[in-house]
């Protein structure tokens, strides 16, 4: 008989795993959130579980590193049962002590409904006190979540087809000692829960809230100092030192995010998913995606999606 275990809990020591890069996923979720301007962090998750442990440990480790610390609430330790989200319970005094505003990765979409669902309920906005990033990228759990919830994707395709293959060469006796399968994160899909940059100054988060919910639209630096009474030159200094860049570098970084996240998401072309995005067609859409991701969007989408 030919085994390939899932570590649900632990990895298995006898037969080969389908495993994760967890702590890859860990740091990913810290540099998103680093990225964004966050100096207040925390976990959920289950300690006595491989694949959240292992997260926490990367999303530690690497906050650690910049010099700040995660708060963790431990699930396991939590009374399981009953709809604990609709009354007072350890998450919601938890999440209330927490300073803010802070920037929580949870162990897995689940979880992160978990702290959308009790931050609802105590009152905490999303995300302008509370961002919360999930893992596994599940659509169904992230789209019904109030907000939506944005999430680490996962290469499950690719781990399904090398598990695939493993079996047959292990059926076939021609592997001595299988290695685990390990499925990598790949990137980090953006929705409503992460989708702001923690920032202490109103009128800089209003236009950012601004920003965010318009970026699909012909965004221009007037059409942002409408929504504040600044000058201009005072609004370009708040949000530079806020941000460190500019309101137009910032559009357009931003816009090339998305332009990249679905790159991966979707097989449509680049002109499309550029118009979508709110990228002015007549510029050169590669010039500029090289300029912040380093590579043209066909080498980006090439080097992302390993084709098997």
């Amino acid at each position: 008989m030919h085994l390939i275990g899932v570590d649900f809990k632990e990895r298995f020591t006898e037969i080969p795993n389908i495993t994760g890069g967890y702590h890859e996923a860990g740091k990913m979720g810290a540099e998103y959130f680093l990225q964004k301007g966050f100096k207040n962090f925390a976990f959920y998750g289950y300690t006595n579980i491989v694949w959240s442990r292992e997260r926490l440990e990367g999303f530690e480790r690497h906050a650690n590193a910049k010099g700040f610390v995660v708060y963790n609430f431990d699930q396991t330790q939590m009374p399981g049962g009953g709809l604990w989200y609709y009354k007072p319970s350890e998450l919601s005094e938890w999440l209330k002590s927490l300073p803010k505003p802070v920037a929580i990765m949870t162990c897995d979409d689940d979880k992160a409904q978990h702290i959308t669902e009790a931050c609802n309920q105590a009152g905490i906005s999303i995300p302008e006190e509370v961002a919360v990033l999930g893992v596994d990228n599940d659509e169904m759990t992230c789209s019904l979540s109030d907000p939506p919830i944005s999430s680490i994707n996962l290469d499950t395709e690719k781990g399904g087809y090398e598990a695939a293959r493993l079996m047959d060469i292990m059926i076939q006796n021609r592997v001595k000692e299988p290695q685990d399968i390990l499925v990598k994160p790949t990137h980090i899909v953006t929705r409503q829960s992460t989708d702001i940059i923690s920032a202490n100054d109103q009128y800089i988060v209003k236009a950012l809230k601004f920003i965010h919910q318009n970026i699909e639209i012909d965004l221009s630096v007037t059409n942002v100092m409408k929504e504040v009474p600044l000058c201009r030159r005072s609004l370009e200094k708040r949000f530079k030192d806020t941000t460190g860049k500019g309101i137009y570098q910032y559009v357009l970084s931003l816009r090339m995010q998305k332009f990249a996240e679905r790159l991966l998401e979707t097989d449509k072309s680049i002109n499309e998913i550029a118009f979508e995005t709110g990228i002015n067609l007549s510029n050169n859409i590669s010039r500029q995606f090289k300029q912040i991701k380093g590579c043209t969007p066909t080498e980006y989408r090439k080097r992302h999606i390993k084709k098997l």
